[in-house]
This record gives structure tokens, sequence and C-alpha cells, in this order.
């Protein structure tokens, strides 16, 4: 049977009657050689497309396994693997297989060098003569550790004996010459290299380990108008994403800290767009971005925003990350003013420039302006009744958003008639929202309000736990029969969560999960 992921060519020698057979065996097809007598003693010799002929195998009666080795043009070696074990009637069955297949999964031209002391050496199964050609397959037994490259940038060297697990591999350098004449600075090519078990043959234990090579981001953008995406620091180099388009993204400096910001490009309710009207967003963290809305300011209208969810999800060992409009009325937060004469300037502590304005008895969505900054609110709570000299006393108070339950109580002066004015400031949960709720509380209600009111916003915290893990993964291996004195293992599931995040909060009223 040929085990491979690609076709074979097989000659198979009967050493006993000095003839021999030839045979051409697609990928998993299997051929009988019936003239084969169960006592004969014979030889076994495959080529495969790019290497010449191995070496003359003899198979054995008695169950075991043989290595194959094969020679590209160049001389460089390729070892695959011949399991011979005994069916009923004593017919031998041989499986051809390799032990490790390696996918690339990219669109760069990526090349596999194996470690030296001396020079790194090319790893069989590469076009030796075209370095820009990518194989996309390639099949080893190779367990030295590799290097990765792509074009004139390379990775530190690495092994691929991590079944079950997930590795991110930097490749650092400039990519071509041009881009070295350019004095282009050093990128930063991230892949994520999955491996996981699989068996060439389905009613046999033999186990290949199959390594994929993917590019560790992919941008979506699913936002209706193009969006500019480029690394802090590196603002130079800009990665544009047309609407419903996806790329491959990596790190424009290696030098820089890995963080992005992007930009909506256009304003298409302004007449002249040859100017973008929005500005970049805040610094955004891939680690920690997951699910979170963020805001882009407009340049010259003061009030207008751009809301943009961005979600991460994982596939085929990537992590897409994706850009859309979000929904306001599904925002994360909500800012909900229900006093009938209080109005309210609110920011994200130390971005003043960015504030907005809540009206009496109005809603308003929010989103973080830098949410790689503080996540606290700034409240500057006044009625807008100035006093003789024209001012507007104002109480300005912080606030913590994330934090369920924070209340506050504040008195502002109204500026002509000098009359306190007592709100009440706290924050609740709406489904999956945190609202910020600023009421107004009634002289009657200070007066005499209930015990159970009393207890109610005076609650005390007495639990929070935040629990964020990247990544969780459960392999389940099976134990396989014996052969050739080794106990052959197998991978039957392996599931994997990613970015997963648990908030649990209790006060002494209630408990939030």
């Amino acid at each position: 049977k040929n085990g491979l992921p690609m076709d074979l060519s097989l000659k198979l020698y009967n050493m006993t009657s000095h003839s021999f057979d030839m045979a051409e065996l697609d990928k998993e097809e299997e051929h009988d050689f019936s003239r084969i007598g169960t006592s004969d003693l014979i030889a076994v010799s495959i080529m495969i497309p790019g290497f010449k002929w191995s070496n003359r195998v003899s198979l054995p009666v008695d169950s075991q396994e043989e290595t194959l080795t094969l020679y590209t043009e160049g001389d460089l070696p390729l070892e695959l693997k011949a399991n011979i074990s005994r069916e009923g009637r004593g017919d031998r069955r041989v499986i051809i297989y390799s032990t490790t297949c390696i996918l690339n999964n990219t669109s760069h031209p990526l090349r596999l060098f194996i470690k030296s002391s001396r020079q790194p050496q090319l790893l069989a199964g590469q076009d030796e003569e075209n370095p820009d050609k990518a194989s996309n397959l390639i099949i080893t037994n190779e367990k030295n550790e590799l290097i990765l490259t792509n074009g004139q940038a390379k990775s530190k060297p690495f092994s691929l004996r991590t079944a079950g697990m997930l590795n991110i591999i930097d490749v650092i350098g400039i990519k071509t010459p041009h881009e070295a004449t350019l004095k282009t600075t050093n990128r930063k090519y991230q892949f994520s290299i999955s491996s996981e078990l699989a068996a060439p043959s389905r009613d046999e234990y033999i186990v290949s380990q199959v390594v994929t090579i993917s590019p560790r981001y992919v941008f979506v953008n699913k936002v209706s108008t193009q969006i500019n995406i480029h690394q802090v620091g590196a603002d130079h180099d800009i990665l544009p994403l047309e609407a419903n388009e996806r790329e491959e993204f990596y790190w424009r400096d290696a030098k820089k800290a890995e963080l992005i910001r992007m930009q909506p490009i256009y304003d298409e309710t302004e007449e002249n767009n040859s100017e973008n009207a929005w500005d970049v967003s805040g610094v955004i963290d891939l680690q920690t971005i997951a699910g979170t809305t963020i805001q882009c300011r407009h340049k010259y209208m003061a009030h207008k925003s751009f809301f943009i969810k961005i979600d991460i999800y994982n596939d085929q060992s990537s992590q897409f990350v994706t850009f859309e409009e979000a929904n306001l009325k599904f925002c994360s937060y909500r800012l909900e003013n229900d006093s009938s004469v209080v109005t309210v300037r609110y920011y994200q502590i130390d971005h003043p420039k960015t504030a907005d304005f809540l009206e009496p008895e109005s809603t308003a969505p929010y989103a973080w302006v830098e949410p790689n900054d503080s996540r606290r609110l700034k409240l500057e709570c006044y009625i807008n009744e100035p006093d003789a000299k024209g001012r507007v006393p104002k109480k300005v108070i912080e606030i913590k958003i994330d934090k369920l339950h924070t209340e506050q109580k504040i008195i502002v002066t109204n500026g002509r008639t000098k009359m306190k004015h007592r709100l009440r400031v706290i924050v609740k949960p709406d489904g999956m929202a945190k609202v910020l709720k600023i009421s107004d509380i009634s002289l009657k209600s200070q007066t005499r309000s209930s015990l159970r009111e009393t207890d109610l916003f005076s609650a005390k915290d007495l639990l929070q736990i935040t629990v964020k893990l990247p990544q969780v993964g459960v392999s389940l291996i099976a134990n396989g029969h014996r052969n050739t004195g080794r106990v052959r293992k197998r991978e039957l599931l392996y599931v994997s969560i990613m970015n997963t995040a648990l908030d649990v909060h209790q006060t002494s009223t209630d408990r939030n999960l």
C-alpha cells in the first residue's frame, strides 16, 4: 500500500525466482502481487517525483520495519519507512509511509533547512535550483532541528517533535535583495506550526506526524469601506484592506512593539474625499483585543465616531482578526442619563479631546478610544445654568465602567439658583452590556429611603475573579497494538479553545458571572 500523500513507482524483486514486478501506485492505493509466495525472499525499491530510485531493501518474513533511502538529483537524502506485517493467510502486507509530512499553508515561498554545525542543509523535497518556488508539501524523517526561511529572512532552530502542540515561529530579516538596497527595516514574519498525528493506513496502528505551517494572523475586513492597518512605529508601511478582503499580516519592523492601529480611509458623507476624514484608532494589542469595540474619531466633526468591533477566531492554526462595523444597539457599553436637568460631559481618562456630551434624558453607546490605556471614564456633571459671572459649577468624578455595581452619589449645584441636585451614578449589567446609569435622587427618597434600597446601593464587594486563557488544549491519545517491539500511539481527538475569558463578581447583594 502507498501510504504517502503522493504517487510512487515500485519495483518488487523476487530473489527466489529471480524475477521482478513493477507497479505505479496512486496515493493510498493498494496493489496485490499474487505471484509472490509466502516464503519467497523479496526486496523492494521505490521512486517518487523529484527523487531517484531508492536502495533495494529486503522484506523479511517476520513482521518489522525497514528504511528506504532516496536521493534527489543534488544528492539530498530522504528516508521513508516500509512497515511489514503478516495477514491471516500468511501474506506479507507492506505499507510505504513517511514519519512526517509538512504542509505550507501560507502564501510565502517558505523553505526548510536542517540545522548543522557547518552550513545549514536544504531539506530534501524542495526545489534546489529555484529558491522562490514554494514546496507546499514535504515528506521527511528528519529528527534534527530545522530552520525556516522566507527569502533572506530566517528563524531560529526549532523542533517538529511536538505532536498536539502549537508553536509560534518568528522569521526575521529582509525578504529580498531589493529590500536591502532600499535599507528596509527587518521584517518579522510570524507563522503558527501545528502538529497532529494521523494514520496513513486505516487498519494499521502506523502513525505519521502532519505538520502544518500557517500564517499566525490573517486580517479580514468586513467593514463597508477600505481600512488601513499599520504597525505602531512603522506608520509609513501600511497594509490596505479593501471591503471584504483578507490578507496575511506580518510585522513591518521587527524591533518595534507588536501593536497596530487601524483607520477607515474615507467618509462617504463628505463631498471631497481626497483627504481622509477619519483619524487613526488607538493602539490595538492583538493579545487582548478580542471581542472589543473601538471607536475612530472624525477629524472635523468633534462628536462623530466610527464604531468598529474586532473579533479573533482560530481556523487551521491561524488567528483570523475581523474588523466590522459595530451594531450600536448591542455595544459592550452604554451610557444612560435619566436625569431631567443634568448634562454630562464624558471621556476616557487622559483623553479629554475625545469628549462627548450626554444631554438630560438621553442614551449613547460607548467604545474605548484607546483600548490599551486605562479603562476608566471621567464624568463632568453640570446643570447648564451659569451664575452671575457666567460660570457653570461642575462635579467631576472618575468611574470604572468594567466594574459592575460601582456606585457613587454626587451633588451638582445650579449656578443660577444655588440649589443642590443629587445624582446617583451606578454601573449595572444588561445582558452582555455594561450600563453606566445616571439618575436623579429626589429629596423625598433621600428622607425616607427603605432599608432594602439602602442595602442595594451600599453593596460591598466580596469577590471578584477575572480569568483570561489564551489557549486550552486537550489531546486524547490511545495506545495501539505492539509492533516491532514498540507501542504505537495514535491521537484520536484534539480539542483547542482559544481566547476564553471568565469574570465572576459577587457583592453582598448579588452575583454576576
